[in-house]
């Protein structure tokens, strides 16, 4: 499966990849210099948006910029000073912070197919970009100079401390995080602990063993470091070093009565030799940023367990969390009914997609994530968001199934996780949590360029949406190989009336069920645009066909 899913990964990065370049070949780059780089940023989610994005710039030695690594063995000067200027493609700079640099051969890909190999410095770059189009692209241009950054003012203020005008979280010694809302003035204490578990079940239900004792990473070992700080981001890593019962193991009785051997296994239990668990978690703020990001690597040497990380909400009167689901925001309760004399006990963990969330009285806080699929709101006063970040376990079948050994379904080796805590005021709709949730999951990509002219203007949205509370869930290309559907639903509580404007002239549309079978006409207030009506938790399709150019 793992091996599925990063072929998946690379067949599709091969796609964007491929459909970047042929858009990017075609944008007028005219106006950058000989020496200048131009970076064009896409945004494919339904939304405008503004962020701190982190790009990757490679400066080719021989502009002079800043000589290294084989540039000695011509005679030129080492220059350990390099940096850049950014513009906005209206020509206004752009907040730039220099966050890494690394010395290599690069390649670059020509106009025709072939490609190069230059030394070059690479430069890791956060950029605070603004007003990106939905569906679109824009550029900017990127002026490579010999300057050493050293900004004054950063967003760590002290050590163990991240805040912006938002929020603001504190590192304690043992890893956990003190999270303050600032709006609100809501504080959110103890977060970011790891659980482990015994787990003798399968990929159908946890089942951890009788008697089996859990642990959290409070008592182990914790290194803090801070590795970025500067004006538009900063970044923490936090080491743990946990030791914990690598397996589940069971006793071996052998029995000799009147010449008889009998052999009897004793009660499933926690092996009495340990491991070391190490995990690595990056924490890191950006400039005007709402959420806190993680990127958490668990090397797994630990069979027969389940990992969570704890999020407590401190929440205690709330009753219910909300988690998506597929066209859907799913509202569950929290407490757990009594489950005696049922024939499975009531489940305590659900499925999610991208984001879990707690509120109450107007006060929330949501776990957006990348991947993790699975989720508990556990029933105490903390009301503490637990997510599932492994599962491992010998078998690849239910419990009451013949055991077959599968040692991958084990998760052994290095596995990486991405998630954020987004604490707001209201509920998971007025604060836009899905719209947060997909942001998180779906980042900005860049692509740079070189100069060359183009067809295509510096920036442009190919498909417009007036409501940013529409979910779209699909733009592909129709089965009947002529069209394109566009797809989404409404997670509301209220009918949607929903704008889409298309960046090009429409000869014709309509709205059309999930087998694409025509479903009636809509409202047409322009030739590049279509209106229609969405209602409460409706998954509407559109058939959208371009006038021929």
């Amino acid at each position: 499966m793992e091996e599925r899913n990063r072929d998946s990964a690379d067949f599709a990065n091969v796609v964007q990849e491929n459909s970047f370049k042929h858009l990017v070949t075609r944008i007028d780059y005219a106006h950058i210099q000989d020496k200048e780089i131009g970076l064009t940023v896409f945004n494919t989610t339904g939304s405008k948006r503004s962020e701190v994005i982190t790009v990757q710039i490679d400066v080719p030695v021989e502009w002079g910029v800043s000589y290294l690594g084989m540039a000695h063995m011509a005679g030129l000067r080492y220059e350990d000073k390099i940096s850049v200027n950014v513009f906005g493609t209206d020509g206004a700079p752009i907040a730039h912070q220099v966050l890494f640099r690394e010395d290599a051969v690069k390649c670059a890909y020509l106009k025709y197919g072939s490609h190069i190999n230059y030394e070059a410095s690479r430069l890791t770059v956060a950029l605070d970009v603004s007003n990106i189009p939905a569906f679109g692209y824009l550029t900017l241009r990127v002026q490579p100079v010999s300057r050493a950054d050293r900004p004054a003012v950063g967003l760590s203020p002290a050590f163990g401390v991240l805040e912006n005008d938002q929020l603001k979280a504190t590192i304690a010694s043992d890893g956990t995080l003190t999270l303050c809302h600032k709006k609100t003035g809501k504080t959110f204490p103890n977060l970011h602990l790891f659980e482990d578990a015994a787990d003798k079940g399968g990929p159908l239900i946890f089942d951890p063993p009788m008697g089996s004792i859990g642990y959290r990473s409070r008592g182990c070992v914790v290194n803090v470091e801070k590795t970025i700080d500067g004006p538009l981001m900063a970044e923490y890593r936090i080491d743990y070093v946990w030791t914990l019962p690598e397996s589940i193991v069971s006793d071996l009785k052998v029995r000799v009565p009147n010449g008889q051997e009998l052999c009897e296994h004793g009660a499933l239990r926690r092996s009495g030799r340990t491991r070391e668990l190490r995990i690595s978690s990056r924490v890191s703020l950006s400039r005007g940023a709402a959420m806190l990001c993680f990127e958490t690597t668990v090397d797994n040497t630990i069979k027969d367990h389940r990992l969570r990380v704890l999020f407590p909400t401190g929440l205690s009167a709330a009753q219910h969390v909300y988690a998506d689901s597929a066209f859907d925001i799913a509202k569950r309760e929290i407490p757990v009914p009594d489950s005696t004399g049922w024939y499975e006990a009531a489940l305590r963990t659900w499925p999610v997609q991208s984001f879990v969330d707690v509120h109450h009285d107007g006060v929330g806080l949501a776990v957006l994530h990348e991947g993790l699929s699975e989720y508990e709101v556990i029933d105490d006063a903390d009301r503490c968001i637990a997510m599932t970040l492994l599962r491992c376990f010998g078998t690849a079948g239910a419990p009451f199934e013949t055991y077959e050994h599968q040692p991958l379904a084990q998760c052994q080796g290095t596995q990486r996780f991405r998630y954020a805590l987004y604490p707001h005021g209201g509920d998971h709709l007025t604060a836009q949590v899905p719209r947060q949730a997909r942001n998180f999951t779906v980042p900005l990509r860049v692509a740079t360029a070189t100069k060359h002219a183009g067809s295509l203007p510096r920036t442009h949205s190919y498909l417009d949406i007036d409501q940013e509370s529409f979910q779209v869930t699909c733009l592909k290309l129709a089965e009947n190989g002529r069209s394109i559907v566009l797809r989404g639903y409404n997670p509301g509580r209220t009918a949607l009336p929903v704008t889409v404007r298309m960046g090009c002239p429409i000869s014709a549309v309509a709205k059309v069920t999930l087998e694409e079978l025509d479903a009636g006409p809509v409202e047409r207030p322009s030739a590049d645009s279509f209106r229609l009506t969405v209602r409460p938790g409706e998954i509407a399709s559109c058939s959208i066909t371009l006038a021929p150019r």
